[in-house]
């Protein structure tokens, strides 16, 4: 987890920090300015793919002064998501230090 206060300001810190040992999950702080080699998929797929999604929102909405409808805004985020590169994945995974790609995480529990 990252520090944003969504995840540490109590009083829910503390319900996630149980549901988490509870389910035998172990969790790591990601230390401020770190999110870049810690969180690979949020500086490489995701942050590139809201922005993709701005620059459209952009045009639409400010430029051609349009009103995108949220099976719109969807549909969007579809198409943007399944034009992910893999070799961009894998390269995100290789910058940081947290993972590399060859990695392999067992999952003994469905989290959810």
């Amino acid at each position: 987890m990252d520090s944003h206060l969504g995840h540490l300001g109590l009083p829910h810190h503390k319900a996630v920090e149980k549901k988490l040992k509870e389910n035998n999950i172990k969790y790591i702080y990601v230390p401020a300015g770190k999110t870049s080699t810690r969180q690979p998929l949020d500086t490489h797929i995701f942050a590139p793919c809201k922005r993709k999604y701005q620059a459209y929102y952009d045009k639409h909405v400010f430029i051609d002064e349009n009103v995108i409808t949220q099976l719109e805004t969807v549909v969007k985020y579809d198409e943007i998501f399944r034009n992910i590169d893999p070799v961009d994945v894998k390269n995100a995974f290789d910058e940081s230090i947290f993972l590399d790609s060859n990695s392999v995480i067992p999952i003994e529990k469905d989290p959810c």
